[in-house]
């Protein structure tokens, strides 16, 4: 869901209703509701189309796995997962739940006010949508004792003030600047972790979006955080370029993005991002057979730059989800 701001209707330009589709204008609707109707539109259109670019993405990560991952890592990434392994706190803007139900990862959803009530484990990964205001300061002793035993924590956007400052305040921080509504293309730190380089090759030009309001990362620690994307062009904008960073406390590990996991809109800026979907695929040599034939179909609708947004927080989703079956498996070895 997108943060909005509210408008005041004597604030809008007099020539707004000269775009609004006939479907959506009424002259008893004013205009300000008439463009808020307008922006919902759109908005649930490209939410529906992102979906199924997760749906693709999922498929197309899987058969891409099994040409580049080892067989150790392709073994970890197939054991079957437990709902209660990934357990997904509601927020009020990100969605992470809705990418994991297109890419068929098993998961528990639970209100902020059930965390409390929970039992959590070393071997979960805690995802907590944006913005995290509504967890009780009271959870984040536990939050930090479920982490510090070996659990894995990711978090997006605003709950880097509302949940990780608070509860690990030395490794990064709010840089004080807001986000306009925006998209930036974001590079991938070889150095830092090459299992992006395995699925994201010199052609992708993969792009992120950043809600309204998002909230840039400044890191603190440079020694403990690792910076896994980085945006040079969120940099200049906004002051700071990490996307996707990590820390590790005690046994356990945080992850945190900018914006969200759920991306609902990317955009096309150049000719090969404007291409149908069945380019990407064959930039990856992915035949339409190897995704199966109830998802080739979808690709008519959906573009490179879609599919390849999706594409990316996809392998973000399951880089994280690797990362923990590896620390558990690690963990028992040595019991």
């Amino acid at each position: 869901m997108t943060k909005k701001k509210e408008s005041d209707e004597k604030d809008l330009p007099p020539e707004i209703t000269e775009n609004i589709p006939e479907s959506i204008s009424n002259v008893n609707t004013p205009p300000a509701q008439q463009l808020a109707m307008a922006q919902e539109a759109t908005i649930s259109g490209n939410e529906q189309k992102m979906e199924k670019a997760y749906k693709v993405s999922s498929k197309l990560f899987q058969t891409k796995a099994r040409e580049v991952l080892s067989p150790e890592e392709q073994e970890l990434l197939m054991e079957k997962i437990k709902d209660t392994d990934i357990i997904v706190v509601e927020g009020s803007y990100d969605r992470g739940q809705v990418v994991f139900r297109a890419m068929e990862i098993p998961h528990v959803v639970i209100s902020p006010h059930q965390l409390q009530a929970i039992e959590l484990n070393d071997e979960q990964i805690l995802f907590i949508n944006c913005p995290g205001s509504e967890i009780s300061r009271d959870v984040h002793p536990k939050i930090k004792s479920f982490v510090e035993a070996g659990g894995m924590l990711v978090t997006t956007d605003w709950a880097l003030t509302h949940v990780l400052e608070p509860i690990f305040p030395r490794f990064i921080k709010h840089n004080g600047v807001k986000t306009r509504d925006d998209v930036v293309r974001v590079d991938f730190t070889k150095e830092e972790d090459n299992f992006f380089a395995k699925f994201i090759d010199e052609q992708d030009e993969p792009l992120w979006w950043l809600e309204g309001a998002s909230y840039p990362i400044t890191i603190l620690e440079k020694d403990a955080v690792k910076v896994l994307a980085f945006s040079r062009e969120m940099k200049t904008k906004y002051g700071e370029g990490p996307i996707i960073v990590s820390f590790e406390v005690d046994k356990g590990i945080v992850f945190h993005m900018t914006s969200h996991l759920y991306l609902q809109r990317s955009e096309s800026r150049s000719e090969r991002q404007a291409q149908k979907s069945t380019a990407y695929l064959s930039q990856k040599s992915v035949s339409l057979e190897a995704i199966g034939k109830e998802v080739a179909q979808e690709l008519e609708e959906l573009s490179v730059s879609e599919v390849e947004s999706a594409y990316t927080s996809n392998v973000a989703i399951q880089r994280m989800i690797l990362e923990q079956k590896k620390r558990v498996k690690k963990r028992k070895e040595k019991k």
